[in-house]
């Protein structure tokens, strides 16, 4: 039930001047982060059911400093393309530790990983984020960017929740690999030592 509770009750904010010096001062104090990108801007979570939104290009260099901080873990899906999208405004992202893409993928080699069907397996939700990215998208040409970063807080939020889930089967499946003798390699090791980095 309390599992539940926490899939349910979601909020977020699209932090404003206002709200940027303590937004930036709590995030910096984070071990660890979840991060999704939209075209104009950047979703963080660090709590459950909680995100927080800012566009670029109005705090560039405030978020500069958390995302190319390596001692501050980031977590995400499809971290590869984050990297890109970030690095188009001269940010490298830093501390890159785990991607849900990427670890649903070693977890199921053969199916195709696309984040709705992971939160609808792993989370028992249902949600659709194509259709809310394409009203998104043309919202945000002559109006606020509520509707998308919503969107992309959420991400942010199920990345962090998937993170927790997906950990521990790969830690149980290292746990019965490790068990075998022949196996050199674990799961764990094909996610960290190989996946990721490339």
């Amino acid at each position: 039930k309390d599992e539940e509770k926490d899939i349910k009750d979601f909020e977020y904010e699209i932090i404003e001047d206002k709200g940027i010096d303590s937004f930036i001062g709590d995030l910096k104090k984070q071990k660890e982060i979840a991060i999704a990108l939209d075209d104009l801007g950047i979703a963080f979570s660090w709590e459950k059911g909680r995100a927080g939104y800012i566009r670029i290009r109005d705090h560039k260099s405030r978020i500069k400093d958390v995302l190319e901080d390596g001692n501050i873990k980031k977590i995400g899906y499809d971290l590869k393309t984050i990297y890109k999208g970030l690095k188009n405004y001269g940010i490298n992202l830093a501390g890159i530790n785990f991607d849900v893409m990427l670890a649903a993928y070693v977890l199921d080699p053969g199916s195709k990983i696309e984040l709705d069907k992971l939160i609808l397996s792993e989370l028992g939700e249902e949600v659709s984020f194509e259709d809310r990215e394409a009203r998104g998208q043309m919202e945000i040409i002559g109006k606020p960017v509520e509707y998308s970063s919503k969107f992309i807080c959420q991400k942010a939020d199920y990345a962090l929740k998937l993170k927790n889930i997906l950990e521990n089967k790969i830690a149980q499946i290292e746990k019965n690999q490790k068990s075998q003798e022949k196996i050199k390699g674990t799961i764990r090791d094909i996610l960290e030592k190989i996946e990721i980095p490339l």
